[in-house]
């Protein structure tokens, strides 16, 4: 595919919401991004390197108090969303042309967001 064809089936990914999107670190500005991507339709994977959280994530736990729960399980029964402490799996995503990743950097939380 010539390269000048690259932009227009990316933008037609993310109009017809047929593109992947992946977020780095699920904390409090990562984990409502990609609730609020995928119930907008798009497939999310959120990458996070701690490991509990993402496995509490897969089973529509929350960890941040005003996301309730029934948000992160609603996106993981509707197969929109999942968690991931394996960041080799970015690579995968090179063979695609239709994907988008968002990195939420850390902020200096403060422990009263966290549950």
């Amino acid at each position: 595919m010539p390269s000048t064809m690259l932009p227009e089936r990316l933008s037609r990914a993310f109009r017809d919401h047929s593109a992947c999107l992946g977020v780095i670190g699920l904390g409090y500005v990562g984990l409502p991004l990609s609730i609020a991507a995928a119930r907008a339709g798009f497939h999310v994977i959120g990458f996070d390197i701690n490991e509990s959280r993402c496995e509490g994530l897969n089973r529509g736990e929350t960890f941040i108090r005003h996301i309730p729960a029934t948000d992160i399980a609603e996106v993981i029964a509707a197969r929109r969303f999942e968690a991931t402490p394996d960041f080799a799996r970015l690579r995968l995503y090179r063979q695609f042309t239709s994907r988008g990743f968002a990195r939420a950097a850390k902020t200096g939380v403060r422990h009263e967001h966290i549950a």
